[in-house]
């Protein structure tokens, strides 16, 4: 149903779900960038936010959570995204 809706050839239910798609491109910046911290916002949603800290905690990837504006100032050659 979710293929038909988006007109994609392949997905999946996290496709459909705002935290769970958040926690996976994550995880899938972890896995191209090949780096280990992940720098989060305290202005995405408390749900969304434990969704990323679960999943990015199971494969040992660190989430800093940091007031929004100053988000952009962590950022650094560590950080996947």
């Amino acid at each position: 149903m979710i293929c038909a809706i988006t007109g994609m050839e392949v997905c999946n239910a996290s496709m459909y779900d705002g935290a769970t798609a958040l926690a996976e491109a994550a995880i899938m910046a972890h896995g191209v960038t090949a780096r280990d911290k992940v720098v989060m916002s305290d202005a995405i949603h408390p749900h969304y936010k434990d969704a990323v800290r679960t999943f990015c905690g199971a494969i040992g990837v660190q989430v800093d959570e940091v007031p929004a504006a100053f988000a952009h100032e962590r950022l650094d050659k560590d950080v996947a995204c």
